[in-house]
């Protein structure tokens, strides 16, 4: 709770709301976004699985595919690593019945919430950790792909990437490490009420907006980075679309950091309000956390997954389909894909054209 953003303020903002009806809309929007017990357990056992199988499988592409092994792949180990502890804590908060589950604090009785707001504290001290090593994969896979003489420091490309991928891995461990000593090393405020954290702890609305706002902008940018860079290359247009909707799988990412920062704006709205349970409050946020960091996962992973089915019936069936649908294999066989300068096109859509489209 203290973490999360639910401010240390006594004001119960949401009984300002003066209508019944808006209040009662706001109750049963929060009711219905709650995961349930068997929803948490059944979708993060799922993602965890798809996780594993989707890391491993990148390391035995690399390997059966004789391709070098770059900070793109390793840094899935410790995202992987990461991610595993950050569901771990939502299924041990659900089988002790502290997530998931109403348990019923009151302003007058905050004690039932202590070991809730410890397993906040664990999700959203892991949260960054996982979320920066994931998008500093996909920002090296960029500069794998997009970048030609990555020894060559003036080159602007290589100057970009390395920019970037400085920046986010500055972002992880600042918040990372400022969410682990929000109170200093007063570790007995960790699970606190808000009241008592007041003035000992760095404020959590702040902190909170900081985390929520640059998590989606970084995202955003994640996503959208490899669109100019493909869309420069001499490809067909299909060519093209069909590379950006690989690099693309990372919006699905997107798309659950929106629906966190969405229920965190509300919950920010409403701050402390007896009518809403602390532990079912804090389970939407952290499972969000979670959901965010496996798909994040399981999206910088994909791109590279095509060349497990070379060779396969599977695999010639798709270059057939491939080569037919965007004349993408004739264009490269001829030499008429090219691209811009400094850009080596065919090795910028290496994970498609050594994987599918080019014959041995």
């Amino acid at each position: 709770m203290l973490l999360t953003g639910r401010a240390p303020r006594l004001t119960l903002r949401c009984l300002a709301l003066n209508s019944p009806i808006l209040s009662s809309i706001s109750r049963m929007a929060y009711y219905l976004g709650v995961p349930s017990p068997a929803t948490i357990i059944g979708t993060l056992t799922s993602l965890l699985i798809l996780d594993i199988l989707a890391v491993a499988l990148r390391f035995v592409v690399r390997k059966s595919r004789k391709q070098r092994l770059q900070a793109d792949d390793w840094l899935t180990i410790p995202a992987l690593i990461v991610t595993i502890g950050m569901s771990t804590n939502l299924f041990w908060g659900v089988r002790t019945r502290k997530l998931g589950y109403p348990i019923h604090t009151t302003l007058d009785n905050m004690a039932p919430g202590v070991p809730t707001r410890k397993h906040d504290y664990a999700a959203v001290t892991l949260a960054p950790a996982a979320l920066s090593l994931i998008k500093a994969s996909c920002l090296c896979l960029y500069r794998r792909h997009f970048v030609v003489d990555k020894t060559n420091p003036r080159d602007l490309r290589n100057l970009f990437f390395a920019f970037s991928i400085t920046v986010i891995s500055l972002w992880g461990a600042s918040l990372t490490l400022t969410y682990v000593f929000a109170c200093g090393v007063r570790w007995e405020l960790i699970s606190a009420p808000p009241w008592e954290t007041y003035g000992h702890c760095i404020d959590p609305m702040k902190l909170g907006y900081f985390f929520m706002y640059s998590d989606f902008v970084t995202d955003v940018l994640v996503v959208i980075i490899p669109i100019p860079f493909v869309w420069r290359m001499r490809l067909s247009w299909r060519t093209k679309c069909a590379v950006l909707c690989v690099f693309l799988l990372g919006a699905f990412t997107t798309v659950c950091s929106l629906l966190r920062m969405l229920f965190m704006l509300w919950s920010f709205e409403v701050g402390i309000d007896p009518t809403l349970d602390e532990g079912l409050m804090t389970t939407v946020a952290d499972y969000w956390f979670t959901v965010e960091a496996h798909v994040g996962l399981l999206a910088a992973c994909l791109p590279t997954l095509p060349g497990l089915f070379k060779g396969t019936k599977l695999g010639s069936s798709f270059k057939s389909w491939w080569s037919s649908s965007t004349g993408a294999s004739r264009g490269l066989k001829s030499g008429k894909s090219g691209g811009i300068p400094g850009i080596d096109s065919e090795k910028s859509v290496a994970f498609i054209n050594e994987d599918i489209l080019r014959e041995d």
